[in-house]
């Protein structure tokens, strides 16, 4: 016994926004053309329903940034080549620009990815092959329920070099990197040509005691505008003139959350991902470094040098600065 199946695509493509022609299956055509029908309907219901769960959960996805793919104008520019490693049963995301010679590798600081160095990583190509690696549980790197301990992550470091054919190289870690390019110089001193620390050579236990403190300045802080989480150019221009630092487009891409549109919604990285690298941070070891090694740091006069909205704020400014004397200076 045939089954009559009434079915109007309309009610379903209405939630698109669009207005085609009504497509019926209420004519006595063949039971595989109904369920074809059918099968249609369904599948432009739940397309709907993905592009409203995209837009209220702000995942990034195939359907994610939608304007921004269609535009073209929110992509990274930075010419590099893409690739993933498995570590035990995780995915370590790396970048490589290219060319050849030494290895120069870079390891990004708390929070960030690889792409960090996007537009600092490619001045290094004419003559070293240069790659980044980021660590797990952010920008591309899968967030895996444990391997946030140093070890682990100086493993992952040890994978992807080992992927590429690297023997030997200069690393190169800004501020939680320099954890990392410590304990590998440690590990695998024959493999270390020389090490060069970016406001990275300091003891992070302490450093999350210090950002402890700048907290209760940071209340202050001016908030982005829903014009300029937009998408991922309006939230670089907002950072480059509200916090002072130009952030490559690429790194927003990786290590933010976008809802449909292509606006920013919030971080990628879980908050659970943000306590265990915090967890595992510990004193370094520089006794076991073997290998040359530079040391760059920048220089603070006042406390808008680290919070620049307080620039604006002379009393809050000198309270700020008499606190980070007394507390960071000494140690």
């Amino acid at each position: 016994m045939e089954t009559t199946v009434d079915f109007n695509l309309d009610d379903a493509l209405a939630v698109l926004g669009t207005t085609p022609a009504t497509l019926s299956v209420m004519a006595p055509v063949s039971l595989r053309r109904r369920r074809i029908g059918k099968i249609l309907g369904i599948g432009f219901v739940g397309f709907a329903i993905t592009l409203v769960l995209l837009h209220v959960l702000g995942v990034r996805g195939p359907f994610a940034g939608i304007r921004r793919v269609v535009s073209g104008t929110e992509v990274d520019p930075s010419r590099h080549r893409s690739g993933k490693v498995i570590v035990h049963d995780v995915q370590v995301d790396f970048l490589d620009w290219g060319d050849t010679g030494t290895a120069l590798v870079f390891i990004p600081g708390f929070g960030n990815s690889a792409h960090i160095f996007d537009d600092f990583a490619p001045r290094f190509v004419a003559q070293f092959h240069v790659v980044g690696i980021t660590r797990v549980g952010f920008g591309e790197s899968e967030p895996p329920k444990s391997g946030y301990d140093l070890a682990s992550r100086i493993d992952q470091i040890r994978a992807v070099l080992d992927s590429l054919g690297i023997t030997r190289a200069v690393l190169i870690g800004h501020s939680l990197g320099g954890d990392e390019l410590t304990a590998f110089a440690g590990a695998y001193p024959a493999r270390t040509l020389g090490l060069v620390y970016l406001a990275a050579a300091c003891d992070h236990v302490k450093a999350i005691k210090w950002e402890g403190v700048l907290e209760r300045f940071a209340v202050g802080a001016p908030k982005p505008t829903a014009a300029d989480l937009a998408g991922a150019i309006a939230y670089q221009r907002w950072t480059q003139r509200d916090r002072g630092v130009l952030i490559p487009v690429g790194e927003i891409l990786a290590t933010k959350r976008f809802d449909w549109t292509g606006a920013v919604v919030g971080d990628r990285a879980p908050a659970w991902v943000i306590e265990a690298t915090v967890a595992a941070v510990q004193p370094p070891d520089y006794s076991r470094v073997r290998a040359p090694a530079l040391a760059l740091d920048s220089n603070w006069e006042t406390a808008a040098d680290v919070l620049p909205w307080l620039r604006a704020d002379p009393a809050t400014n000198a309270r700020a600065t008499a606190v980070l004397r007394k507390t960071i200076l000494p140690e």
